[in-house]
């Protein structure tokens, strides 16, 4: 794989990424279409094909040059030599001209709210002792504290820098300035539209809908990166992507710039055995494939990998849009980004077991786009 470019978005209005609920005309649900953010990994990739394409001479109609199908793929399920990296946030610091990049915190991460800032206070772990659930007899996550403070809560809607990624990843909390809540970052701006008829520029019965787009705060990006798998044709190709693309619903554009960064995911931890096993976890960056299965080992593909404990939310369904058909992609359902799960394996696995961290899991029709990467990192202690 071609070493990874790394791209700051910034919106030139207000953004809107729908769900995956309807939102068609006369219908109710219409009054309160919200926007979902960070976007889904395929509408970025989706926005970032068209407008390589459209770099290349593709100027109208729903295929392009087929020539440029062994990089930019062909449809929705088959994405070439292309390989998404993200979403994440990025925070500019102009005074150190320096780029921060942000991700979801992990949902192992408790704290609370002191003098108006949520501080870090804990972390989960597996409890020692089994609880019998609808799920059978399992190890739910425990507070790591003798004594634990009364009002813990997840750190949800909170996203985090890499320093503060590095300590949470080798088991220790992170500094309260490492973190970020999410309506420091981008607002949600509710907007009212009326429908005209394009021939008697009257309004209509049903054509009154209200949107919420996404606003960035000043400073704020979206990031994305972008890698290429070795191809031999077209002979050359070089990923050069435009200053302005249109991005989301409505084609409200983006100004992209490329970001001066050679790596952009935290370090692997040193993960030791405690004797014959490790312990380790591995924490979703981006939205993880929901398998029909109970565990997430069945999709890391090491062999005695066994699941103790997990910290996962309600799972997020993303849906899409298949150009080539011209009809919406069915919903599949997510595990958040942030999304944790507890492992142990034989020591033995230990090298299989970092040389999947920064990685992606599941099917490649999903991880092309950037879906399923995770990290890996040791239990708290």
């Amino acid at each position: 794989m071609s070493k990874p470019t790394y791209y700051a978005l910034t919106p030139q209005d207000a953004w809107f990424f729908r769900d995956g609920r309807p939102y068609n005309k006369q219908e109710s649900n219409q009054a309160d279409a919200v926007s979902q953010f960070p976007p889904s990994p395929r509408t970025i990739t989706g926005a970032f094909r068209a407008a390589l394409a459209r770099a290349k001479g593709w100027k109208k109609g729903p295929t392009w040059d087929c020539r440029l199908n062994p990089v930019l793929g062909n449809g929705p399920d088959e994405l070439g030599a292309l390989q998404g990296i993200g979403p994440f946030l990025v925070k500019k610091d102009q005074l150190l001209k320096k780029d921060h990049l942000l991700f979801p915190a992990p949902l192992h991460l408790m704290g609370k709210m002191e003098e108006k800032t949520w501080k870090p206070q804990a972390l989960l772990r597996p409890g020692k002792k089994e609880t019998l659930t609808d799920l059978g007899k399992v190890r739910l996550p425990e507070v790591a504290l003798n004594n634990p403070p009364d009002g813990l809560k997840p750190g949800e809607k909170l996203w985090i820098n890499a320093a503060g990624y590095n300590r949470i990843l080798a088991g220790n909390l992170p500094e309260a300035t490492d973190l970020t809540a999410s309506d420091c970052l981008w607002k949600l701006e509710r907007r009212v539209g009326l429908q005209r008829n394009a021939s008697t520029l009257q309004t209509e019965e049903g054509a009154l809908y209200s949107p919420g787009f996404v606003r960035l705060c000043k400073d704020v990006a979206l990031g994305f990166g972008m890698a290429l798998e070795p191809v031999k044709e077209p002979a050359g190709f070089h990923v050069d992507m435009p200053a302005l693309f249109p991005l989301g619903g409505e084609s409200r554009m983006a100004l992209c710039e490329e970001m001066k960064k050679d790596k952009c995911l935290p370090p692997t931890p040193d993960l030791t055995p405690d004797g014959d096993l490790v312990h380790f976890i591995v924490v979703a960056l981006t939205p993880v494939p929901a398998q029909k299965e109970a565990n997430i080992t069945a999709i890391l593909g090491i062999a005695g990998v066994e699941p103790v404990s997990a910290c996962v939310g309600k799972p997020v369904f993303f849906g899409g849009w298949d150009s080539l058909k011209r009809e919406p992609l069915p919903l599949e359902p997510f595990h958040l980004a942030g999304s944790v799960w507890f492992c142990k394996a034989p020591a033995s696995a230990l090298s299989n077991i970092r040389a999947l961290h920064g990685k992606w899991i599941g099917e490649r029709r999903l991880t092309a786009h950037g879906f399923g990467q995770i990290l890996i990192g040791r239990w708290p202690m």
